[in-house]
């Protein structure tokens, strides 16, 4: 079984010791929603306070995107944290996984 958490939602200043505190408790990762903050900031700010734990989207609203802005934001996170991110919109989920990053 894979046990996954949200981010907080309410204040991006307590994203990082909260992800970071969920992968020393060994959770496999953590998702963050379109609610207040975009969600893809969360991840990354998730993401630089972290090594192993799985980055997820839980709500990334797809009309206010276009696909080339989300392939962008999804490679950007993949190279910048070096590992894969699952992005899911409200239209579906898309995957984006880098090979060799």
């Amino acid at each position: 079984m894979r046990v996954f958490t949200t981010l907080p939602q309410e204040d991006l200043r307590k994203v990082a010791p909260a992800a970071w505190e969920v992968e020393a408790e060994g959770y496999d990762g953590v998702a963050s929603m379109e609610n207040k903050h975009d969600p893809f900031l969360a991840l990354a700010v998730a993401g630089a306070a972290t090594e192993r734990i799985e980055l997820h989207t839980s709500v990334a609203i797809a009309f206010a995107r276009t696909p080339m802005a989300v392939a962008n934001v999804g490679w950007d996170l993949c190279r910048l944290l070096r590992r894969h991110l699952l992005q899911c919109l409200d239209q579906g989920c898309l995957q984006a996984r880098v090979a060799g990053v």
